[in-house]
């Protein structure tokens, strides 16, 4: 990867008695911090999905309001790395334990002015909106607590970009049930991609774990079964016939749970042929619409 040689080790941070003990953000080398504050919060505002407007009012269609404590960074860099090289460096540090529960790029993202000014209460983010990220994602940390990590990345210009990192632990819900099913919906609005929800037992279908994105495929309508195609992907073995093993036992085990002879959904089997975002070697599911002929 272009930045793995830029990433410097993760720092473990006490603040004001609050153990932030999962692994940190680590900022490009080059960066200079601007701000730093720590402070308790009781309705930091989360966002989990794209934004929607009404009556001159835009927000998050899927957000948390969360109690507990706020570690805020500020940075700034000065160099000309484009806005998807800066969004690779910051996406690959949630490799490891962390879950990304939401992030966006460029325009997808939407009203930079809504993630400066209403989330992040900094109007020094505000940009363009094609030069513009956000991440959302969440790790465990011992005795029930959670850590929320949000990125958001403003290119404002040949050598001017800001990094708003926020931290926050909480003992709140993060990703419950409703926000999965909103994620899997927002995602299945793509015409290809990841699923998020596809959780499995050394090799095999959990389907317990797996049971919210499972009901979604399978009471799909007609229609969009019709153009949906599921690919699984096996990735912890050493050999590929290993991994087109796993995947075909998997897809198998799909097929039985989502599709039936007068509704089918195409489900196919490969073996670690596209590596999946999170890179941890967990199995995954990548799905593509076709396109209507």
């Amino acid at each position: 990867m272009l930045f793995r040689c830029m990433v410097i080790p993760f720092a473990f941070m006490l603040l004001g008695g609050v153990s932030f003990t999962s692994q940190a953000i680590t900022p490009l080398p080059v960066s200079k911090q601007i701000t730093s504050v720590q402070k308790d919060v009781s309705r930091y505002r989360l966002v989990l999905s794209g934004l929607k407007t009404e009556q001159a009012t835009t927000f998050g269609k899927d957000e948390r309001r969360l109690s507990g404590t706020l570690n805020r960074t500020v940075w700034r860099l000065q160099d000309d790395l484009s806005i998807n090289e800066l969004f690779l460096f910051y996406r690959e540090q949630f490799a490891g334990d962390a879950r990304v529960l939401y992030e966006c790029l460029g325009l997808d993202c939407g009203s930079s002015a809504f993630w400066a000014n209403e989330v992040f209460d900094n109007p020094r983010l505000v940009t363009r909106e094609k030069d513009q990220a956000y991440i959302a994602a969440l790790s465990d940390v011992d005795d029930g607590m959670q850590k929320v990590t949000a990125v958001y990345i403003a290119r404002r210009g040949s050598r001017q970009t800001m990094i708003n990192v926020d931290e926050v632990m909480t003992a709140d819900p993060v990703s419950d049930r409703q926000s999965l099913a909103a994620q899997v919906h927002d995602e299945l609005t793509r015409s290809s991609g990841w699923l998020s929800g596809f959780k499995t037992n050394k090799d095999q279908l959990d389907e317990n774990a797996s049971r919210e994105l499972l009901d979604i495929l399978a009471n799909l309508n007609p229609a969009l079964k019709s153009r949906l195609h599921l690919v699984v992907h096996c990735y912890s073995a050493p050999h590929m016939e290993d991994n087109l093993r796993c995947s075909e036992r998997l897809a198998e085990s799909l097929r039985q749970r989502v599709s039936s002879s007068n509704n089918p959904v195409q489900i196919y089997a490969h073996g670690a042929l596209t590596l999946a975002p999170e890179n941890n070697l967990a199995p995954a599911l990548r799905f593509v619409f076709w396109p209507r002929r």
